[in-house]
């Protein structure tokens, strides 16, 4: 619906930064400051602003010792910047580009539950009914002996209990992220089905109604939606990207050549770049199985934002979601009460949300932000909105009219920035970097508007 224009930047390789362009890079930041990037006109130049963001990501691989990583940047639904840094393939010198594929983690968790809102909005499965609705065989829980229900509100906002990768509580606090064994695994589920195998018959975690965040309650959504659709997950995330025009993301399949992907690394001990284990991630498609490209999350994100910003009541071109489904992924419903961040974060359906706050009067309002961090054996990656607020009726009618599908609307464009990061490197954290990225591209620098 929207034309897109991407500024494509030639892959810059920063392997093997040093300490001298590491002083080049500070002075850069230094001499690019908010007021500096707005033109004669009032307009924000995009060269100065792309130019900056070059010398953080620049600066984020430096500090990670990351070997490539690729940014995309949409602004009001336009592609503007989409540039790839440093290395797919270190052995073979293959450099990073705006459409190589990588990992993309629990980003998969927000493409599930889109999928999933999709059956909801349509009647087809309940957010409120007993997992057993929909998947008969699964154990009808208990905690601390008393039975209770598991819902797929709960299991889609990380309320239900459902354990992540250790099978005790102890345990899941206890060992690194990196260090759980399941993270390893290299069997091979062929169906949503016999992944459930590896958790159903476990202890919950917490009671139903608090926040413990899990991969595998995805892996129990899927298998709803699977029952709810008549058809198998895969076939219908497929469906539900061909809708969106995610081209480039698919499963992470070992056995299948993939235009575009990347290899994958780690370091070991003693800092020494190695490459990523051999993981099998069939068992948890749902929660983080998928790979993707930085075009495909921003075209996702777009999609997510017009479909909040926007109504058919307002003669609006209808969106992916209507906004009462907007509503209820972008609601926060369990915060994380052991894992508070300065960010004050909260979680809606498959989404990360930073609500809009004007806590004290003359001080900071915080605007609302949207996002999904990802981490996999040898990837890291996020996706992060930050969507204007939804347009009303008056604001629509002054938009421009649109003929399409036999019908006239108003054109209404999406109005806010994506960011979307992927590296090849593992336990990166991409969430402040895209953060920061997306309020240079909003017009007024990171350090004046957070």
């Amino acid at each position: 619906m929207f034309r897109r224009t991407c500024h494509l930047l030639a892959s810059v390789t920063v392997a093997n930064l040093h300490s001298e362009e590491s002083i080049e890079i500070e002075n850069h930041l230094k001499s690019t400051s908010a007021s500096s990037q707005i033109s004669k006109n009032g307009q924000i130049d995009s060269e100065i602003v792309i130019h900056k963001c070059q010398a953080f990501v620049k600066q984020k691989m430096l500090e990670a010792g990351a070997p490539g990583m690729v940014v995309a940047v949409s602004e009001n639904g336009n592609l503007v910047w989409c540039q790839g840094f440093g290395y797919a393939d270190v052995e073979n010198s293959v450099h990073c580009h705006p459409d190589t594929i990588m990992r993309v983690a629990s980003i998969s968790k927000s493409f599930t539950a889109s999928a999933f809102c999709r059956l909801w909005q349509n009647g087809l499965i309940d957010l409120d009914k007993p997992i057993q609705e929909y998947v008969p065989d699964y154990p009808q829980k208990s905690f601390k002996g008393k039975k209770v229900d598991i819902t797929l509100r709960q299991l889609l906002s990380h309320s239900s209990g459902t354990r992540h990768y250790e099978k005790t509580l102890e345990n899941e606090d206890k060992i690194e992220e990196y260090l759980k064994k399941e993270y390893y695994s290299a069997k091979q589920y062929d169906n949503v089905t016999d992944a459930l195998n590896m958790f159903k018959n476990d202890d919950l975690m917490k009671e139903p109604g608090r926040f413990f965040y899990t991969t595998h309650g995805y892996t129990l959504v899927s298998a709803a939606m699977e029952k709810a659709a008549g058809k198998d997950f895969l076939t219908l995330m497929q469906d539900h990207f061909r809708t969106i025009g995610m081209t480039s993301t698919i499963p992470d399949y070992n056995d299948r050549l993939v235009y575009g992907r990347s290899r994958f690394y780690v370091r070991n001990d003693k800092g020494k770049l190695q490459n990523a284990p051999h993981v099998n991630n069939s068992y948890k498609w749902a929660g983080g199985g998928f790979l993707s490209s930085v075009k495909d999350l921003v075209q996702f994100g777009d999609a997510m934002m017009y479909s909040f910003q926007t109504s058919q009541a307002c003669g609006a071109f209808p969106g992916l979601h209507n906004q009462e489904t907007m509503k209820e992924m972008w609601s926060s419903i369990a915060y994380p009460e052991e894992k508070k961040s300065p960010e004050n974060l909260h979680y809606g359906l498959g989404w990360f949300v930073s609500p809009e706050a004007d806590n004290y009067g003359c001080c900071q309002k915080s605007r609302l932000e949207i996002d999904h961090t990802g981490g996999a054996i040898g990837a890291s990656s996020v996706l992060f909105l930050l969507p204007d607020p939804p347009q009303d009726a008056v604001t629509a009618s002054k938009t421009e009219l649109v003929e399409s599908n036999g019908g006239i609307y108003n054109s209404c464009p999406v109005r806010g920035v994506s960011v979307a990061i992927i590296t090849n490197m593992q336990n990166v954290g991409l969430r402040s970097l895209a953060r920061r990225i997306a309020y240079e591209f909003k017009g007024c620098g990171y350090d004046a508007c957070v």
